[in-house]
């Protein structure tokens, strides 16, 4: 009998043994239940129970929810529901199969084979493994364990085999072991260090860039270990307390910059984030770290502060030394201009026609110097002399510098139209300093042929404030507009116009040391706004300016 067991197990046909009994007195056909016959040789072979104990026990295991079978005399005696549902194979089919191996997947079969020989005559009479089920056609197939155990009977051996269902179990094994693989490519990846800790700050999880700070070759090497073993004590100790704080309270370290000295000798910065681990409970399991390696920023910082304050002491500098240069240059242009004068009117009789053109040349090229040296000492001024900011009614500013300009719109025949202009924070000198110079450039620059017009007014808009950037948080903002009817200008030379110094015409054109928009560029730069200017040649020029309405409280010109 077991030489015929092992053959049909094996995917051999069985063929009768000495001492088997006949196919008539073992099958369906020989009159006698399965199920009797099981619990007949389940209870020992003894006596045969009353049938209402094997209508029971095929009540029982015909609703059980794992798969049963019972192997006797080469062939299976009793298959149940679950199992016929499990291999998708009528029940009928399967009580009376000589072949077991038939229900399992090719390439299991090996692994269930060597289950049955364990279980038939491995000393603990029972083994199991998990395998997948033959389906019919292309149907995917059913992950099972399988149980079977051998019990001894009088007649020979009986299997009792049982299968569990384990196919949702794998199907969330394989997603959760794919999820992990792609985690774990991301953390080994990611051009950050990325670890773990369990409570006692030994390293449970060290990716290639932490390897790397750690100085070892492989996460092996780091698994187990603190980083006292990796860093000087003062370092370490802390990067402990960091670990402790996160450990203990479950506060998280954010965005802590770190100075690390690697095993290597090599030094560098971490901006460095801990949070803790929690299992399903809440109870604090570790931690995770992740450090970006920001040496080269911080480098840069470093040398972009150090940049930062030569530019200002150069630039301070170059103030003091424009007022103290224009301030001592004052008075000799004095003398050159009254002494010029003194010779015109005295002796400018005796002198012959061309001295008198030399003299007057003279005199014309000092008053120059001096509007130069008038313009470049309020250039210098609108940040040494800067007064804190104050509500300024901008609407007030400008009729003022009208009334100031009245002589001029006389001579011209020009007018200027105020809009409604509002009230904002800033230097209320420089900004009556600003509109004097636009609406000045603006009755400057006119056709001889047409009486200027002028036309000032304001939009509130909401933005970024511009010297912050775009990415700043958007606040009230203002928006200012002189248009004129001027001769205009190419835009190509924007830029130019805002220069110091810089002229689109020549001096027998237009008055003026071209250093008035430089001017009002550097006053709207003072209160973080911004200047610019739309204009085609003849066709007049619309200047832009925008300003923010409020100001820090506190301010450092």
């Amino acid at each position: 009998m077991e030489a015929t067991m092992e053959r049909s197990l094996s995917g051999e046909s069985p063929k009768p043994a000495v001492g088997d009994p006949a196919p008539a007195d073992s099958g369906p056909a020989g009159g006698v239940d399965p199920s009797d016959r099981a619990v007949e040789s389940c209870a020992g072979g003894a006596e045969a129970p009353a049938a209402s104990h094997g209508n029971l026990f095929a009540v029982l295991a015909d609703h059980a929810p794992v798969g049963m079978f019972l192997w006797k005399n080469g062939r299976v005696g009793y298959a149940n529901e679950a199992l016929s549902r499990m291999c998708r194979q009528p029940r009928d089919r399967l009580q009376g199969l000589t072949d077991l191996a038939e229900l399992v997947s090719p390439a299991d079969r090996p692994a269930f084979q060597q289950t049955v020989q364990a279980a038939r005559q491995g000393p603990a009479t029972h083994a199991s493994c998990e395998v997948r089920l033959a389906g019919p056609g292309d149907a995917s197939p059913v992950h099972v364990e399988i149980h079977v155990r051998r019990i001894p009977d009088a007649g020979g051996e009986v299997l009792v085999g049982t299968l569990v269902d384990v196919t949702e179990r794998r199907q969330w094994e394989e997603r959760l072991a794919n999820e992990r693989a792609i985690l774990r490519t991301l953390v080994d990846h990611l051009p950050v260090a990325i670890y773990l800790k369990d409570t006692a700050t030994r390293k449970t999880l060290v990716n290639p860039v932490d390897q790397r700070n750690l100085g070892v070759r492989s996460e092996a090497e780091a698994l187990g270990r603190t980083d006292f073993e990796f860093f000087p004590r003062e370092q370490a100790e802390a990067f402990y307390a960091d670990d402790m704080q996160v450990l203990t309270t479950g506060v998280p370290v954010l965005n802590r910059e770190e100075r690390i000295t690697r095993p290597d000798g090599t030094s560098g910065w971490l901006l460095t984030s801990k949070v803790p681990l929690r299992d399903v409970s809440g109870r604090i399991v570790g931690l995770a770290g992740i450090g970006l390696d920001i040496t080269e920023r911080k480098l840069a910082d470093e040398k972009l502060r150090a940049f930062a304050a030569q530019l200002e002491r150069s630039n301070r500098e170059l103030q003091d030394f424009a007022y103290v240069a224009s301030h001592d240059l004052q008075e000799p242009l004095r003398k050159i201009i009254v002494f010029s004068e003194r010779l015109c009117e005295r002796f400018a009789e005796g002198l012959p026609p061309e001295g008198r053109d030399y003299l007057e040349r003279m005199r014309r090229a000092a008053q120059r110097m001096q509007t130069l040296i008038n313009d470049l000492l309020t250039f210098s001024r609108v940040t040494t002399r800067a007064r804190e900011f104050e509500p300024v009614d901008i609407g007030e500013v400008v009729r003022e510098v009208v009334a100031d300009l009245e002589a001029r719109l006389e001579q011209t025949g020009g007018s200027i139209e105020i809009g409604d202009l509002p009230v904002i924070e800033a230097d209320p000198l420089q900004m009556r300093q600003l509109f004097q110079n636009l609406l000045g450039n603006a009755l400057k620059f006119r056709k001889p042929e047409e009486p200027p017009r002028v036309r000032v007014w304001a939009e509130p808009l909401h933005g970024p404030r511009p010297d912050r950037g775009p990415e700043s948080a958007p606040e009230p903002l203002c928006r200012f507009f002189v248009r004129d009817n001027g001769i205009g200008f190419d835009e190509k030379y924007l830029d130019r116009i805002f220069n110091v110094f810089q002229r689109l015409h020549g001096r027998g054109q237009y008055e003026g040391s071209g250093i008035g928009l430089a001017i009002a560029r550097k006053i709207v730069q003072r209160h973080g706004g911004d200047i610019t200017a739309r204009s085609q040649p003849g066709q007049g020029a619309t200047f832009i300016v925008t300003l923010p309405v409020h100001q820090p409280k506190v301010h450092q010109p």
